[in-house]
């Protein structure tokens, strides 16, 4: 019995390290452009492996890397279009191909207006939750490239009383 323990941990132990090598990672968010999803110091593990078979679809919560200058930092949005599609922001709403979409997670509408745009292939159109406090696809992250994304946001894990499935 004894041994079968130590098995069982030591498996445990082997398998979370895979995941953390492998599968996933620790995001932490340091601003409020996801609120109210996320606050200021939320963490979250991020899923390596959500897109090797399937792109991202509307509404994930995707990592991805940015630069500023030489520094190569993640950030996490939320997938708004998809490749092909154009994506519009009027009157605080969020136009795909000319028909809004229904977005319960926002913090309050958006204050501007953003042209509407096609979505390049292999890139995806990503906004903050917090419309007003964001700097995503209407400003200088510009679309986020396929090749750029390195998961999904799958668990929230900070602070522990907040623990939650995304």
């Amino acid at each position: 019995m004894k041994k079968a323990v130590w098995a069982v941990i030591i498996l445990l132990f082997l398998a979370g390290g895979f995941m953390v090598t492998f599968g996933g990672g620790i995001a932490r968010f340091k601003s409020q452009s996801m609120e109210p999803t996320f606050a200021s110091g939320d963490q979250v593990w991020v899923d390596k492996l959500a897109y090797k078979f399937h792109g991202p679809q509307r509404g994930d919560l995707i990592a991805f890397y940015v630069w500023f200058g030489a520094d190569r930092l993640i950030n996490i949005k939320r997938v708004i279009g998809l490749p092909g599609e154009t994506a519009e922001v009027k009157k605080g709403s969020v136009y795909i191909n000319g028909a809004p979409i229904e977005e319960t997670y926002v913090m309050e509408p958006a204050d501007n207006d953003y042209a509407e745009v096609t979505v390049p292939p292999d890139s995806y159109f990503v906004l903050g939750d917090n419309r007003n406090n964001s700097d995503d696809s209407q400003g200088s992250i510009g679309f986020v490239q396929l090749k750029n994304i390195a998961g999904r946001a799958r668990i929230q894990i900070w602070p522990v009383t907040s623990w939650r499935i995304l």
